[in-house]
């Protein structure tokens, strides 16, 4: 069976939902796929933070009132980095908007945000829903692209890939390489019995000699369960020939900040793995009646492994694109751009900072010289105001780059009284 839909956006998580509801805000009609039936669990660090929260009240002003009302999101005041001979970094999040006291950052198992986000979808009448579509096979026909599941088939104009960075159907649509230092791997379990951290209500890194550039991840949950994940770049994981499933486990036993507090745990399922395609190389993101949006276009930050309010920034950007393509009734590369440079410049600060950061996440040296660079920063940004602003500046990654910044900082900064 064969049906037809102008626009057909491939894949359901946070960049599918985006896409369509934010097309649906302008009128224009979807056809929504996924190959799961929700809810469904999906591999992440479970994190969403402030750009998530202010594109989630965009979309829908009731979604992360709706969690916190049903109690499934906890706040996050801050992060704790843990480098490898155990000196640490601990920095606060400020609110989410200057002025006010909103949070900036929460933690929700992905299967109950992606479930709320689902549920929007299925109640938007501009937007028709399939579950349980497999994608087999994708091609381009005259005007338009053939997506073939197990049992039906859709023919679209525009077909707007957000199927993560897994899929390995969007080769035959558009070649992507996958190269070993621009992609990452992880596992990531669930576990219950886990003692409290010290620091609280904090996300934690720990970044150890094996995991390097990489690291491993602790996400608390509101039900006092946590999320650990552990995100190593490919190339180190088949250098070194690692097994992250044994060094998680290893870690978690040995590590002396984690292995008293492990020491009763029980992981809930089991572990589960996924590959990202890391946001430390520009890729091509559109072409004739395709956009990749997302995990998709290879948007995760180094740094975090965190890649949700990149697939939703760019989910937004995708629908403006869609749009215009209908009113135009054009749906070829021409129309589409400038869309790869749209999408780049609303998340280059994530990329910059990925490219930043990834030379200190080789060496227990290097990594040390950088958090103690951070920590010195982190102390002295709640005693000033200008450090302070950058928090909230969009353009703080290109100041943090330049050698100009850190030279105010340790000679020159306005208030003198907060250096001592």
């Amino acid at each position: 069976m064969q049906t037809n839909s102008k626009i057909c956006i491939i894949g359901a998580g946070p960049a599918g939902i985006t896409t369509s509801l934010s097309l649906a805000k302008k009128g224009i009609r979807s056809t929504l796929i996924d190959k799961a039936v929700f809810p469904r669990h999906k591999v992440c660090g479970d994190n969403v933070s402030g750009n998530t929260i202010r594109v989630l009240n965009e979309l829908d002003p009731s979604i992360v009132p709706n969690l916190q009302l049903e109690k499934k999101t906890i706040e996050m005041k801050g992060v704790v980095a843990h480098a490898a001979n155990n000196h640490k970094m601990k920095i606060d999040f400020l609110p989410l908007e200057p002025g006010t006291e909103i949070p900036s950052c929460y933690t929700i198992p992905r299967i109950q945000l992606d479930n709320e986000l689902i549920k929007k979808a299925k109640e938007n009448p501009l937007i028709d829903v399939i579950e349980g579509f497999n994608v087999q096979d994708i091609h381009r026909q005259d005007n338009g692209i053939l997506i073939q599941g197990k049992t039906q088939a859709i023919f679209t104009n525009l077909a707007i890939i957000c199927s993560g960075s897994n899929a390995n159907f969007i080769k035959n649509l558009h070649p992507v390489e996958k190269e070993d230092n621009h992609f990452a791997v992880g596992v990531r379990g669930y576990y219950k019995n886990v003692k409290p951290s010290e620091h609280g209500d904090y996300c934690e890194l720990y970044m150890t000699k094996d995991l390097m550039p990489g690291g491993l991840y602790i996400t608390p949950f509101s039900d006092e369960t946590v999320n650990v994940n552990v995100v190593v770049r490919s190339d180190v994981v088949k250098k070194k020939k690692l097994n992250l499933k044994r060094i998680l486990a290893e870690t978690l036993a040995t590590h002396p900040l984690l292995k008293e507090r492990f020491s009763e745990a029980e992981m809930i399922g089991k572990l589960e793995g996924s590959g990202l395609f890391l946001a430390t190389k520009k890729r091509a993101l559109s072409g004739d009646n395709f956009m990749l949006v997302g995990d998709a276009a290879g948007l995760i930050d180094l740094l975090s492994a965190n890649g949700i309010p990149q697939a939703m920034l760019s989910g937004q950007i995708a629908a403006d694109f869609a749009a215009k393509c209908v009113e135009a009734n054009d749906f070829t590369k021409e129309t589409l751009a400038d869309y790869d440079e749209r999408v780049f410049d609303r998340v280059k600060n994530y990329i910059k900072m990925s490219k930043l950061v990834a030379p200190f996440l080789s060496s227990n040296i290097a990594l040390n010289i950088l958090l103690h660079g951070m920590n010195f920063i982190a102390k002295k940004y709640d005693q000033n105001n200008e450090l302070r602003d950058l928090m909230y500046d969009h353009e703080a990654t290109k100041k943090l780059i330049k050698p100009k910044f850190y030279y105010k900082l340790f000679f020159g900064i306005k208030n003198s009284e907060a250096l001592g």
